[in-house]
């Protein structure tokens, strides 16, 4: 296989150097090539006509490092680009969309991470029938619009984890001014204890705070107000505020999602008599299906087929690219709630059949099971072991979307 190159960009430091470095996905085809320095270790890349970003020049030594380290060199080398007039670009998912590599002992190891979704969806419809068991046409209730709405759907068709939670609290703070108007000089978390207060009264909040907290609207307002609504909507540098892809900063947010969606969709039902269809697998029932035994012949697998994902293909080169199974494993170490993953390696002297990694995937039984297809012709020549990180999460449809993590 040709030397590692990925979009066209190569992977690899000056005349081979085997340096560490991590390769993510743009929102859309950068319009022109610019290459940028970032401290005195790191160079971001792009290239006219590619969805590419290349960063290179590290020497970490763990696969953690070696995608954390690159990721924050990419979001400042972008800040570069942009406020120099280069060009605007921006990454797409860089948790769930890379490829990483690194510096083990005399190795150098490049491994991918690819992330399936999938939905479940229940549809519950129920019927009025009379003693004689004729149905009873029941008159259909036309839903009422409000603002809040707006920003509630808008927070719900983002991926932007922060983009999110502004749009949910808004969505809140918009129907809530609307039951309980703000008083002039008011604090914000005064008016939305006083807000809240009722609400609870009429119908516990205490589901959408701290397990065991002594004052659930107390807690709720500290959590979802104080501690970080401050922090998405400000950014004096001398109070806490959340950097857009500062990791850590950003899971914190994320984790303050589904209570502050939830909290919303309640106080829209208790004001508005309006309630969201909900229904989905439980976290049991989702290790069931994992521990059933399905998942055990699960082998992690890279073609370089150029074409299209058809789902009702068979194999998993159906144009007759040549296929290279990877010795794969569960990777339980990975785990999160709905999401399981497996790891796979080969060493790249056995990709030698293949022009390029095309499809990456997996098969159950030979028979193809998951295939991604990438566009961004990847080569790893000069890698000396390839590993396919693959997680499958579950997305419960419904009551509200998770975003990425």
């Amino acid at each position: 296989m040709d030397t590692a190159q990925i979009g066209g960009m190569p992977l690899l430091g000056d005349h081979g150097a085997r340096s560490s470095g991590a390769a993510f996905s743009l929102t859309s085809e950068s319009p022109k090539s610019a290459s940028i320095a970032v401290g005195n270790r790191w160079r971001i890349s792009v290239l006219k006509g590619s969805d590419s970003l290349v960063v290179r020049g590290g020497r970490s030594r763990s696969c953690t490092a070696a995608w954390e380290n690159p990721m924050d060199a990419a979001h400042r080398g972008l800040d570069l680009l942009s406020l120099t007039g280069v060009v605007d670009l921006s990454m797409r998912n860089p948790e769930e969309d890379y490829a990483v590599w690194w510096l083990d002992g005399s190795d150098l190891i490049m491994r991918l991470f690819a992330v399936e979704t999938f939905g479940f969806e229940m549809s519950v419809r129920a019927q009025v029938r009379d003693a004689s068991g004729h149905l009873v046409r029941q008159p259909k209730r036309r839903p009422i619009w409000h603002e809040s709405y707006r920003f509630f759907r808008l927070a719900q068709v983002t991926d932007d984890v922060l983009d999110a939670y502004r749009n949910l609290y808004l969505a809140l703070e918009c129907l809530l001014d609307g039951v309980c108007p703000h008083k002039y000089r008011e604090a914000e978390n005064v008016w939305l204890r006083r807000a809240l207060g009722p609400i609870h009264q009429a119908r516990s909040l205490a589901r959408f705070a701290p397990q065991g907290a002594p004052d659930p609207v107390a807690a709720i307002v500290s959590d979802l107000y104080s501690v970080t609504r401050t922090t998405v909507f400000h950014a004096k540098s001398g109070r806490p505020h959340v950097l857009p892809g500062d990791r850590a900063a950003v899971r914190r947010v994320r984790q303050n999602i589904e209570p502050l969606a939830g909290l919303y969709l309640a106080v829209v039902e208790h004001e508005l008599g309006m309630r969201r269809a909900a229904g989905g697998m439980t976290l049991d029932g989702f290790k069931a299906m994992v521990s059933s035994g399905l998942w055990d012949t699960v082998t992690l697998t890279v073609s370089d087929d150029p074409s299209r994902f058809h789902p009702a293909a068979e194999v998993f080169n159906p144009t007759g690219g040549a296929v290279v199974p990877l010795t794969t494993a569960r990777a339980p170490e990975y785990d999160e709630e709905f999401v399981i993953n497996w790891l796979g390696s080969v060493e790249v002297s056995a990709l030698e059949p293949l022009r390029c990694i095309a499809r990456t995937g997996a098969t159950l039984d030979g028979r193809a099971a998951l295939v991604q297809v990438r566009h961004d012709d990847l080569k790893v020549g000069g890698f000396d072991v390839l590993e396919l990180r693959l997680a499958q999460r579950l997305e419960n449809r419904e009551p509200r979307r998770y975003y990425p993590r």
